[in-house]
């Protein structure tokens, strides 16, 4: 069980009770271009299958290994170097290749066996090329293919074998093609093999088994939105959940949930006090391998959510701590097979979640508190569905942790 296998790991057992790791006081380690990042704009983060992280910024592309960064940049005297500077989105592949779309430079690809770059360009005599030279989300799906934002020309099917792009277009004699032709933010495909595309007008739906589309858009409230006086537009950002929930972070309207059971959507504020607080501008959205959900926003920092508890943990900028977050504006979300979790920011590179500097908690027996550890030999621990911890002690019997109140309730 994986919430078993992260607490054998946070948790330390010890005779004058137990160590756990606080994630409210989590620090970061900073990756600017003090540490050799060629920019400071960070679009994109993804890690290739050989462990390497992959950074696009407005100024090349960067990989790191853990020590330092390498930089690939155009050269007009190298057909084979990438074909343009300003990068937009990345994705990886299972050959340790990596797709780059880029502003003006089409598609690229980098073949991990050469460190060569491949280019897609349009061709405006060849109606079977890519349909736009600025490539800005791509989506790689369960056959190894690529959903691509083409901008401003819809969107492309890419089939990797083939060679070949089906292209996406609004048609404006057919109510059900796609909305519109100019793309804000994302293509992603969901576990369902449905393609959700963000457009100016809300949210478009494609079903590729059938050709056809179903829209959310600002034109029409959506019913299930309807009571909370909300509607669907300027979608910045996706994530599925292990549940299938889809998150979709807004401009001003904090996370739309998305319940494929009942087609339903569901607002979810970031900063419920403020409803016009920057912390509402969602740009990311991620759940990690522990069930916890980051957040990034667009002006209020980043944020760490508990699900089952709503408990909420901010992480802004301080111009005097390296270990604070390098800055409020996150462009993206990553989580590495190790579990790492990686920010993008807009303006001050790369963040890492630095474990090593995780702040412990010791919580230890207080027989003049009642709401205490009931004996510091523990002998078991599970954990609940509802993020409650439960120790087995010798002598103290049974005791129940609520660890985001921090208190204890004893069964003899």
């Amino acid at each position: 069980m994986k919430n078993v296998t992260v607490l054998l790991i946070n948790l330390i057992f010890l005779m004058s009770g137990f160590v756990y790791s606080d994630t409210s006081h989590l620090r970061f380690k900073q990756l600017t271009i003090e540490a050799g990042l060629s920019q400071s704009r960070v679009s994109s983060i993804v890690q290739d299958s050989k462990g390497f992280i992959w950074v696009g910024t407005e100024d090349g592309l960067n990989r790191y290994d853990g020590y330092e960064f390498t930089i690939f940049h155009f050269d007009p005297n190298d057909s084979t170097s990438i074909t343009n500077n300003v990068i937009l989105d990345l994705a990886a592949d299972d050959s340790g290749n990596v797709w780059i779309g880029t502003t003006f430079g089409g598609l690229n690809k980098y073949v991990a066996k050469t460190g060569q770059f491949i280019n897609y360009r349009n061709h405006p005599d060849d109606p079977n090329s890519i349909a736009g030279n600025r490539v800005s989300s791509i989506h790689r799906d369960k056959k190894g293919n690529l959903w691509l934002i083409t901008d401003p020309k819809g969107f492309d099917y890419f089939d990797i074998k083939k060679s070949t792009f089906t292209h996406h277009r609004h048609d404006p004699n057919n109510a059900n093609s796609l909305s519109q032709d100019e793309i804000l933010s994302f293509i992603f495909e969901d576990s369902r093999g449905n393609v959700w595309i963000s457009t100016p007008e809300g949210l478009d739906r494609y079903f590729p088994s059938t050709g056809t589309y179903k829209h959310y858009n600002r034109l029409k409230q959506i019913a299930s939105l309807a009571r909370f006086g909300v509607e669907i537009n300027s979608v910045l950002s996706v994530f599925e959940d292990r549940q299938g929930v889809l998150w979709f972070g807004t401009v001003g309207s904090g996370i739309m949930r998305f319940d494929p059971q009942d087609e339903s959507f569901k607002p979810f504020l970031v900063d419920e006090e403020n409803t016009a607080s920057t912390s509402n501008m969602v740009s990311a959205v991620l759940e990690d391998q522990n069930g916890l959900l980051w957040v990034g926003t667009w002006g209020g920092g980043l944020y760490q959510i508990e699900k089952h508890s709503g408990k909420r943990t901010r992480y802004i900028n301080s111009a005097n701590d390296k270990g604070s977050i390098s800055h409020n504006f996150i462009t993206c979300l990553y989580e590495d097979r190790t579990g790492e979790i990686w920010i993008g920011t807009d303006l001050n590179g790369v963040n890492k979640v630095d474990q090593s500097a995780t702040k412990f908690k010791t919580v230890s027996a207080d027989p003049e508190n009642s709401n205490s550890l009931s004996s510091n030999h523990i002998r078991s621990f599970w954990e609940d569905a509802n993020g409650i911890l439960w120790l087995g002690t010798a002598g103290g019997g049974l005791d129940r942790f609520d660890r985001r109140r921090g208190l204890f309730k004893n069964y003899h």
